[in-house]
């Protein structure tokens, strides 16, 4: 993973992002490390367990997975990250790199506004799930995401005491 992110870190710096957050975790699959880099209101997050499991961008409360967000700006035929299951570990760094060409002008340069747009389009559509499905079975992604939004809440109230 360290490696993987020395290949993303020089592009994510030039941006202004820095290192946010590093962690080893554990839930019921074994360990996992979560890294995420900051710019004031956006983060990269990148979940790894043996290769990526996850790639989420947020802005403030926003939030939208990698392929979920390229496949919305219509590019699903241009991004490179077409399986975070590769032999190749370093090459999925690689190609979330060049996918960051197609985001450059909405999540590294603007004000999101596309990915505020897709994320309330999201919420809309697990709203409507979540009517059918049973608290436990609600998907790893947006346990992940509660859980961040949640440490960001605490840091904010505990830096307000």
């Amino acid at each position: 993973m360290i490696i993987g992110l020395e290949i993303l870190e020089p592009f994510l710096k030039r941006q202004g992002f820095v290192l946010d957050n590093y962690k080893k975790e554990e839930n019921a699959e074994g360990h996992f490390i979560v890294a995420s880099f900051k710019n004031e209101r956006k983060k990269f997050i990148i979940n790894y367990k043996d290769s990526i499991r996850q790639v989420i961008y947020q802005f403030d409360d926003s939030v939208v997975c990698h392929d979920f967000y390229l496949d919305q700006l219509g590019l699903a035929d241009k991004k490179q990250l077409l399986n975070f299951q590769s032999d190749n570990k370093l090459i999925v760094f690689k190609h979330i790199l060049e996918d960051f060409e197609f985001l450059v002008s909405d999540f590294f340069y603007g004000d999101c506004i596309k990915l505020k747009e897709f994320s309330k389009r999201l919420d809309k559509v697990i709203t409507i799930h979540n009517k059918d499905l049973e608290e436990s079975t609600m998907s790893n992604l947006m346990n992940l995401v509660l859980k961040q939004l949640e440490q960001n809440s605490l840091r904010k109230t505990s830096k307000e005491v």
